[in-house]
């Protein structure tokens, strides 16, 4: 008795999950867009010769066109991309935006697979809060700046009229010991 062969629709599974919500800062930190990309194969053969192709209309991304060589049978395989952020993009936002990312698997030029995801980008100077990753306000930290320099001569010169050590290189110096004080 013959076995019906399965259409490749049925078999292949792609589970895609991303970011809630995006921002210069994550492609700064290069942290990647998906949390999780996987390709799940549940037949009896192999699949090859697969292309994942992972886009938005508005140019939220760079452009992803990924070859996937071989998926093996019952099992799944993590595809990272990294960061396809674009920076130019957050650069030219000057309000929050909702964002549609498409991501199609193809073999021969056929989807097989596709998910469609929704994601809010941030200008360029937002931040995304406690909600989002809050490690991110780092981002936003500029020590060099000339503010910060002055800032720093102010509280130095306080510092001296106290008689306590008023060296506030810390980190920036090589002196291990005046952070420590």
């Amino acid at each position: 008795m013959a076995q019906k062969k399965q259409k490749l629709e049925d078999i292949v599974t792609l589970v895609a999950e991303a970011l809630g919500v995006v921002s210069y800062a994550d492609y700064f930190t290069q942290t990647p867009l998906f949390t999780n990309l996987r390709i799940e194969n549940g037949g009896s053969e192999a699949l090859a010769d697969l292309t994942l192709t992972v886009s938005n209309d508005h140019g939220l991304l760079v452009s992803c066109v990924r070859p996937i060589e071989e998926v093996p049978f019952e099992s799944a395989v993590e595809v990272d991309l990294g960061n396809i952020l674009s920076p130019l993009y957050f650069v030219g936002l000057e309000e929050v935006k909702t964002e549609d990312i498409f991501v199609e698997l193809r073999r021969d030029k056929q989807i097989i697979a596709s998910q469609k995801l929704t994601v809010t980008a941030l200008p360029f100077d937002y931040w995304q809060g406690t909600s989002g990753n809050a490690e991110l306000l780092a981002s936003f930290v500029r020590p060099k700046l000339a503010d910060c320099e002055r800032l720093k001569t102010e509280i130095a010169a306080q510092l001296k009229k106290w008689g306590a050590a008023s060296d506030l290189g810390g980190y920036e110096g090589s002196d291990k010991n005046a952070v420590r004080q």
